[in-house]
């Protein structure tokens, strides 16, 4: 076929791209050999089990097994609490379980485990053949996960515009034009920050673009947090997502009478609260009132607060030559 168009993708690793591709290939193979052992062995049940957004996932393939699977395939989706719990009649010890924990230290999944290896149930594992779990199920019976809440040495809980930008251009390099920064579950404070510099990177997106922010929790139960840090696990607060909501959409969009809104509903003593009024007087041409409240946020520590007391003072000594 004659060529008459030829696209380019802008900061594109072709050779990366090539050897994730080969990563994800052997990942297959070890894959296909653990199943073609399960097959041989023989079982007479799937069982599917995780917590959280590992159960969620699991959701997904149980549909598609039970739909495209053989008349006789008969697959489960069970949480890990839940089952330390009540247990499941169709389980024997020719059934066959296959878990995932990005931690490698999920407690109810570590807990399930070990009392389906005492019923010799065979367990099968994506997570890291270190971690307690992987040491549970075996090396042999693992298959490594990837993490994906960063890249090129960077991660976007850094809070930091430099890291996003590492992230985005990275990514550009995989052939990804758009992404969620995502977060773990950590203390409202970091939340904020990572929020406001994804505004920040929102402004002048020269790689992957970026249409928002993926929260990691931190509304969660505390029982099944995952791979999340406990430590940080609290009850809904509306207040800190109207603080969120405020700094990471509605100011990044110009959307000032919706920012009101968001910001009216937040704990007006907080720095971030004040930075976001500065944002918000800057936008509404009220230069004077953004200074006094930028200042006033930054000398509570708040780091956006500083950035963008700079970059104002920047572009009013500009409007002076």
């Amino acid at each position: 076929m004659k060529e008459t168009e030829k696209i380019e993708i802008m900061h594109f690793d072709q050779e990366g791209y090539l050897e994730d591709g080969r990563n994800v290939y052997e990942a297959g193979k070890k894959m296909t050999a653990l199943a073609d052992r399960v097959h041989e062995e023989g079982y007479d049940a799937v069982f599917l089990m995780g917590v959280g957004g590992t159960w969620d996932e699991f959701m997904q393939l149980e549909y598609l097994m039970n739909k495209f699977g053989d008349r006789d395939l008969e697959v489960y989706l069970i949480h890990a609490a839940e089952w330390n719990v009540i247990g499941h009649k169709r389980m024997t010890d020719r059934s066959v379980v296959l878990t995932a924990s990005e931690s490698g230290t999920t407690p109810e999944v570590l807990e399930a485990v070990g009392k389906m290896r005492e019923m010799g149930v065979r367990v099968f594992a994506m997570t890291n053949p270190e971690g307690k779990i992987g040491q549970a199920v075996g090396a042999e019976n693992c298959v490594m996960m990837a993490s994906d809440h960063g890249a090129g040495g960077c991660d976007t809980c850094d809070a930091k515009l430099e890291s996003l930008r590492t992230i985005a251009e990275c990514k550009m390099k995989e052939g990804v034009t758009s992404w969620l920064p995502t977060t773990l579950t950590l203390s409202p404070k970091v939340l904020e920050d990572v929020c406001a510099s994804v505004a920040e990177y929102m402004k002048n997106q020269e790689f992957a673009k970026t249409p928002g922010v993926h929260l990691e929790g931190p509304f969660i139960n505390p029982k099944c947090c995952g791979a999340q840090n406990p430590a940080f696990v609290r009850q809904p607060d509306y207040d800190e997502v109207a603080n969120l909501n405020a700094a990471a959409v509605s100011l990044t969009k110009k959307d000032l009478e919706n920012a009101i809104k968001y910001m009216d509903k937040a704990n007006h003593q907080t720095a971030e609260f004040i930075n976001n009024v500065g944002v918000y007087n800057f936008l509404n041409g009220d230069v004077q009132r953004a200074i006094a409240a930028f200042n006033q946020a930054a000398q509570m520590g708040n780091e956006a607060a500083k950035a963008n007391l700079q970059q104002l003072q920047q572009i009013l000594n500009m409007k002076k030559k």
